[in-house]
């Protein structure tokens, strides 16, 4: 941690670390350190302003869907408001890190499974069109029940 660019917020005991001006927004004057939801989060916590929600990906479960061995990775919904957790993407390619581009699609870091390649894919987050360089792909696969 560099003491000249970072800094402690609101307090030198506070678990927040500032490495920016722009963060002292998403923090507000008095933030809080709290559990919010119990839920399995892995990796790829992504804040959506505008449903005021946070994305994230679920820990690899062992699905044995297509193949015996194949795993799957959810994306999870957590509304801040009403702590609800929903499932926003019940089966990807074995997502991994994301965040938001420029235009509020979601890139995400694909791992790939023993059928499917891993690659970087951008979702619109309203009609969950997925693409990859460019390319439309097909939807991510659906587990069977």
């Amino acid at each position: 941690m560099n003491p000249v660019t970072a800094r402690r917020h609101p307090s030198d005991d506070s678990p927040f670390v500032v490495y920016s001006p722009e963060f002292l927004e998403v923090l507000g004057p008095s933030p809080e350190y709290a559990i919010v939801a119990n839920v399995n989060a892995h990796e790829g916590p992504v804040y959506v302003k505008d449903w005021d929600a946070i994305l994230f990906t679920t820990v690899p479960v062992t699905t044995n869907v297509p193949n015996s061995g194949n795993r799957n990775v959810s994306i999870g919904r957590l509304d801040v408001a009403s702590r609800e957790v929903s499932t926003f993407v019940e089966a990807t390619n074995m997502a991994n890190g994301m965040t938001l581009d420029r235009n509020g699609d979601l890139l995400i870091c694909e791992q790939g499974t023993r059928t499917t390649t891993a690659g970087i894919s951008r979702m619109n987050l309203e009609t969950r069109e997925r693409r990859r360089g460019g390319q439309l792909v097909r939807a991510f696969v659906q587990l069977a029940e």
